[in-house]
């Protein structure tokens, strides 16, 4: 790890190295969320945003409050919620990020990441 400057000008050594590697998963790139069981609270296309997380009070859309992170309805029922993202490019998947800063007690306990590699996509443009 090493010493990263965050948005508000404070110094964290919070960032593992892998976040200093491309996103392979970006939207320029070709990257998109395919699916998500659960779009209750907020989009399922925010999984993908590379922007910092940040909350606004007071902002509503169609939903409800607007997020901008992916929140589903709170599980009753045992399973677990779930999301397919689609990379852009292709390439080794050192980390992935799950930043839960905004769910103030509605964060999950753990996650799991499980990839797959299918043949012909990303395909090769050059």
């Amino acid at each position: 790890m090493q010493d990263d400057i965050c948005d508000d000008g404070r110094v964290t050594d919070a960032l593992p190295d892998f976040t200093r590697l491309p996103d392979l998963a970006l939207r320029t790139l070709g990257g998109a969320v395919i699916w998500a069981d659960d779009e209750a609270f907020a989009e399922q296309d925010n999984l993908i945003n590379p922007s910092p997380a940040a909350f606004q009070p007071a902002t509503f859309g169609h939903k409800g409050q607007v997020y901008d992170g992916w929140e589903t309805r709170r599980r009753r029922e045992p399973g677990h919620d779930q999301a397919i993202v689609r990379l852009g490019v292709a390439g080794v998947i050192r980390g992935v990020v799950v930043d839960t800063a905004w769910l103030k007690g509605n964060y999950p306990p753990e996650v799991s990441i499980a990839a797959i590699e299918v043949g012909g996509y990303p395909r090769d443009l050059a």
